[in-house]
């Protein structure tokens, strides 16, 4: 009867294994890593002391499960609570005592299992496991009474194996006798854990996925109001100009203008983006484009992006900006005159950012060109906003490049 307990164990063992195998592969989190293969572990450790498996590696064994698969175990263990409870953030100096620990653990695998020699050092080796579980036992009741609902759930879980961990424990000091259902007891203390944990780690996930969402919707409404404060901005710019009669002011505004609308162009983009934070390049910049039209009707507009190019706002908002004037450049300066007129644009991925620009015009003499506001801004944004690094040709046509890291 005990062995066909033991087939349907390792059978539900399995089944649990590959379960959080398939979420380790989907969420590929560290956390569901240290989670498989503490359980890994586990099996291998419940294969040895049930005699399925009887030959012990480098002969150095505690009731016949080899040191290394303790302590590799025990290492997975703590790093999967230590994730699991979010010590990170909760307690930042435990969550130093426990990387520690981990290391030292590392230590003794590689110092104890090839090379224990005696009962001493061999009770050592347990003392030094049964404290780590319990301190980490009792840290773990520290965030309980903190209300740590995830601590509870931890807890939980893993009073069944706790409890038997202890009765194996004493009786491998020879403080009470070993029962013969102890290694039953381990089997079912382990799918115990095993389920209770998989059971809150799902929940988790759940809890994450809609605080997730929750920032998304954020985001968006922030973006939303952005964008509105900035239209308004626009508006109240717009009915300025109307009343000023001075060419040089009006233009001066108008360029304002153009500029803030470059930045509410990318947080109206933000609203409809798939990844919060981030636009796709390739939609922003042929919407931006389609506003510049108007100013030269005849221009003929070549963007070339690759459409997974993805930016977030830091990085995207000078570049807008970049876009913005020379884009207003060419049309205004560059291209006056020219029937017939080109202005391509190439965004484009390699190690770093690769954002090339260039229209058909004549071009220009660099040294009057250099005191225009629109040159300065090019010039600040590239190097101080994006550290980047600019070139450009301006004999016989005009040809501006900018390398920068995403």
């Amino acid at each position: 009867m005990y062995e066909f307990y033991t087939l349907l164990f390792f059978g539900a063992f399995v089944m649990i294994i590959i379960y959080n195998l398939g979420y380790l592969i989907v969420l590929r989190s560290a956390m569901y890593a240290s989670y498989f293969m503490f359980h890994a572990s586990l099996f291998t450790i419940m294969l040895f002391y049930t005699g399925i498996i009887e030959e012990a590696w480098f002969n150095v064994t505690i009731n016949d499960v080899p040191i290394g698969v303790f302590f590799l175990c025990v290492i997975f263990f703590l790093a999967f609570s230590r994730d699991f409870l979010d010590l990170g953030a909760l307690l930042p100096k435990f969550n130093g005592v426990i990387n520690k620990i981990i290391i030292l653990n590392s230590i003794f695998l590689v110092l104890f299992a090839f090379s224990l020699t005696n009962n001493f050092l061999e009770n050592c080796v347990v003392g030094i496991l049964i404290m780590e579980v319990l301190a980490l036992l009792f840290l773990t009741g520290y965030l309980c009474i903190k209300g740590n609902i995830y601590a509870r759930f931890y807890l939980w879980s893993f009073s069944f194996l706790l409890g038997t961990f202890v009765m194996a424990s004493l009786s491998y000091f020879g403080i009470m006798r070993p029962g013969e259902h102890l290694p039953l007891l381990f089997e079912m203390s382990i799918l115990f854990e095993a389920s209770g944990l998989s059971f809150a780690m799902a929940y988790k996930q759940k809890e994450l996925d809609i605080h997730l969402r929750q920032n998304e919707l954020l985001f968006q409404e922030l973006s939303h109001r952005v964008q509105n404060n900035l239209q308004q901005m626009i508006s109240i710019l717009t009915i300025q100009m109307g009343a000023i009669e001075n060419a040089a002011i009006k233009a001066h505004l108008e360029d304002t203008i153009r500029r803030i609308g470059s930045i509410a162009l990318i947080h109206k983009t933000l609203q409809n983006s798939s990844k919060p934070g981030k636009v796709n390049m390739n939609v922003y910049i042929n919407s931006l484009v389609k506003g510049y039209h108007g100013l030269h009707p005849s221009a003929n507009f070549h963007v070339a992006c690759d459409q997974q190019i993805e930016l977030e706002i830091d990085k995207l908002t000078p570049l807008a900006l970049i876009l913005n004037e020379l884009i207003t450049n060419s049309i205004k300066h560059g291209l006056k005159g020219i029937k017939d007129a080109h202005i391509h644009i190439s965004l484009q991925e390699n190690k770093e950012m690769h954002f090339t620009y260039g229209d058909n015009g004549p071009g220009y003499n660099a040294g009057s060109a250099g005191d225009s506001l629109g040159i300065k801004l090019i010039d600040l944004l590239s190097k101080s906003q994006l550290k980047g690094h600019m070139h450009v040709e301006t004999v016989g046509k005009y040809c501006f490049t900018l390398n920068f890291s995403k």
